[in-house]
């Protein structure tokens, strides 16, 4: 019976209990712990606080009598701390398993996309996980069990557990209304009060949701029921993230307004039993797109059935909490109809993902993509001269894949790299090359500062021309990119006054070629092993403008064109113009009462195919 020890107090293998409860006593390092049926019952430490002894995580795991993945979720969640050897191994302190052994609360998974039959006080959820939280309390009157001089303590729980579980630059959406008795109270001003001052929330804004077609109540005289409820945007930053480009309005025509949601939302109330289940979905739909990007995490503490639905219909995750039985069974019943009715709709549009308003939108000849306010900073300060829109980028990625295809989506000429971010945002793989070495590392930070997704960016240091070299043929399943315009980069800019960026600390940039014709002439060659890196039948994007030197006019477009479809396989499949108007709008009047001329604020997107 060496290596087994049976501590005093319990049968040994003579005691006919034996049979009944088995009973086994393990020794790892100094330790005994003993098991029953296959189940840690309790750990038997002999001087476990004082030994310190360090083990690997295997070893670790079997001591603590779990799996090695649930210490790792313990480690992420604070409770427990390794170091790595000198072997570059995980280590763990035997004393911080001797505090978990000895009943420290264990986090325990919180599956998403799921509403839980639990108090939200009860979440186990770690901190710096949720994007947004719409919330929507009771009302606060007697009826409700809330009354309105107890309110504020009993919502101050809810905003201290969401100000944890927020991540730094998310969202919190508390849709109430003052009750009122003789007067209105004040408990939503007190509310913010605290949750400035003590909880350490920022107030950013207040919507106003008008609840049109309300049924008429009997109030009194002097009362008129209420038809709006308060929307008030708390965060712990002054800045949080918001996304008002995905707030968008399109028009029959083609064109299309991208506006930022207006602080009055007029949407009729869901009706149902209970007064405080009526929250439309499409109230908590423009919540989650302005405040939350694709794959997202939506939490709602006191969970309706609006929240769950608008996160499916978004395609955001969400978590819910709903303790009270009926109100659980119910959301339930909604959102199976809703995944009942996912499952039923066939794909109306297998080409890509677009809605029917998009696909007229996005169809038309002409775009008009302005530059978001990082991108008109990153211009005008010099940080790099020519930045391709994120919008853009992503624009021409969703019409030109089917959400189904992961990629890659390379960009041969990344800059900055504008095409790998809008890549990963749709969760698909990206290359970039630049030859650089400064814009790769920027790109690369800017792609790994985006936490919208887990798809795989790969910046490459490189020359275009050793494209084949760098990837498996017939791999890409798209090209995007913008080559340089010859030396335009080393030419003063008159026109707007902006600081002078060039390549030319690359000695083998394209744009140190002097002559034009050669210049042209070698941007095909670059096209010819992006060719061989191609899918059959995937798409090449390729961004450039005319050009213009003193009194002679290059046309660009054209010569790139005949450069690729004379050294390549590609053919010419479409072109859309793209209008720069709103970018060229700082430029001075040149030539005026001298010599007319006409200012290019307007680019040329080139689609080619590779056969099929």
């Amino acid at each position: 019976m060496s290596g087994l020890m049976f501590p005093a107090g319990f049968a040994s293998a003579s005691d006919p209990r034996a049979s009944r409860r088995p009973v086994e006593a393990r020794r790892f390092s100094g330790f005994c712990i003993r098991f029953q049926r296959g189940r840690l019952v309790r750990p038997i430490t002999n001087s476990m606080e004082g030994n310190g002894n360090l083990l690997q995580i295997r070893e670790a795991a079997r001591l603590a009598g779990c799996h090695p993945d649930s210490l790792r979720r313990y480690e992420r969640a604070g409770i427990l701390t390794s170091r790595r050897g000198a072997n570059g191994y995980r280590l763990f302190d035997t004393r911080d398993l001797a505090k978990l052994l000895g009943g420290a609360r264990r986090p325990r998974r919180v599956p998403l996309d799921r509403v839980h039959r639990r108090s939200f006080m009860e979440n186990g959820l770690p901190s710096d996980c949720v994007d947004l939280i719409f919330f929507r309390p009771p009302t606060a009157d007697a009826r409700a069990g809330v009354h309105p001089d107890r309110f504020v303590a009993f919502i101050r729980p809810y905003i201290e557990e969401a100000r944890r579980i927020l991540t730094p630059k998310g969202s919190l959406i508390v849709c109430a209304k003052e009750a009122a008795r003789r007067s209105r109270d004040l408990y939503l001003v007190d509310m913010l009060g605290i949750a400035t001052g003590e909880i350490g929330l920022r107030f950013i804004d207040e919507f106003c949701w008008v609840r049109s077609h309300v049924a008429p109540a009997r109030v009194g005289p002097d009362k008129m029921p209420d038809g709006w409820l308060r929307c008030l945007h708390l965060s712990p930053s002054s800045s949080p993230e918001t996304h008002p480009e995905q707030v968008q309005r399109g028009e029959g025509n083609g064109k299309s307004v991208t506006v930022s949601p207006s602080n009055v939302f007029v949407l009729p109330p869901e009706r149902g039993a209970d007064r405080d289940e009526d929250t439309p979905v499409n109230l908590v739909r423009r919540f989650v797109r302005y405040c939350t990007r694709p794959g997202g995490i939506v939490c709602d503490p006191l969970a309706t059935p609006a929240t769950p639905l608008a996160a499916m219909r978004e395609g955001r995750r969400y978590i819910c909490f709903q303790p009270n039985r009926a109100r659980y069974h119910a959301i339930m019943a909604s959102v199976a109809g809703e995944e009942e009715d996912v499952k039923r709709a066939a794909p109306v549009n297998p080409v890509n993902d677009l809605s029917p308003a998009e696909w007229m939108r996005f169809g038309a000849s002409v775009w008009s993509v302005p530059k978001s306010a990082e991108e008109r900073r990153i211009t005008t300060e010099g940080e790099h001269p020519a930045v391709m829109p994120l919008e853009l980028c992503t624009r021409l990625i969703r019409c030109l894949l089917p959400p189904t295809d992961e990629g890659p989506v390379l960009d041969p000429f990344c800059g900055l790299g504008s095409t790998l971010l809008a890549a990963k945002r749709l969760n698909k793989r990206s290359i970039g090359i630049e030859i650089s070495e400064d814009y790769a590392r920027l790109a690369g930070e800017r792609a790994a500062r985006e936490p919208a997704s887990s798809a795989r960016v790969d910046v490459h240091c490189a020359d275009v021309r050793d494209v084949a070299d760098l990837l498996e043929p017939g791999s890409v399943a798209m090209v995007l990119t913008s080559p340089p315009f010859w030396n335009v980069l080393d030419l003063k800019r008159t026109s707007d006054g902006r600081p002078v960026r060039t390549y030319r600390k690359a000695a083998a940039s394209l744009a140190s070629i002097p002559g034009y014709k050669s210049f042209v002439a070698a941007l095909g060659r670059c096209f010819t092993g992006i060719e061989k890196v191609m899918r059959p039948g995937a798409p090449c994007v390729v961004e450039v403008m005319d050009l213009q030197r003193g009194p002679n006019f290059y046309p660009f477009h054209i010569d790139v064109c005949n450069a690729i479809t004379r050294r390549t396989d590609l053919y010419l499949a479409d072109a859309v113009v793209w209008d720069r108007t709103t970018d060229y709008n700082d430029q001075k009047p040149l030539g005026w009462a001298h010599r007319w001329f006409w200012r290019r604020t307007h680019s040329y997107i080139l689609v080619f195919r590779k056969p099929a």
